[in-house]
């Protein structure tokens, strides 16, 4: 699988020379669970100023739906309630990656600054080794 790297401003493909370069596979799908858009449910609060309920056209010919719903959260005020949903919705993005490629996932989110929150998480894969990765989320909305 290609390899994804962070960049300034979210994560990219990693070319070197001109040629994307492979990379884990594992952390490639974690990526994409995590910063693909999910369908929201018919009871989320959609933003301000759209009905678009997003979700990835490939779900209808995939056995699970990829995705989180983080994208949701984006505008929201950062408080103490949206960590620990942020947490919550990567939990849920990571749920189809469970039994079929890793045995766990521990998810953690906390606040590190008035705009930003880091999300660190912890897979344990079949053969019980470890694979951790961590991302900081900068918020866009009025700071509280």
């Amino acid at each position: 699988m290609i390899n994804i790297v962070w960049k300034e401003n979210g994560y990219d493909y990693d070319v070197v020379g001109g040629v994307l370069k492979q990379g884990d596979n594992l952390k490639t799908m974690v990526i994409y669970c995590l910063f693909t858009d999910a369908k929201a449910t018919e009871s989320d609060e959609l933003p301000q100023g759209t009905t678009d309920k997003r979700g990835w056209p490939g779900d209808t010919f995939s056995e699970f739906n990829w995705g989180s719903r983080l994208w949701l959260l984006k505008r929201k005020k950062l408080t103490n309630q949206i960590v620990l949903r942020v947490q919550d919705y990567a939990k849920e993005a990571l749920t189809p990656l469970i039994s079929r490629y890793i045995k766990s996932a521990k998810v953690n989110a906390r606040r590190s600054g008035r705009d930003t929150v880091d999300l660190s998480i912890v897979l344990i894969k079949p053969n019980d080794d470890q694979l951790t990765l961590e991302a900081q989320l900068k918020w866009e909305a009025i700071r509280v």
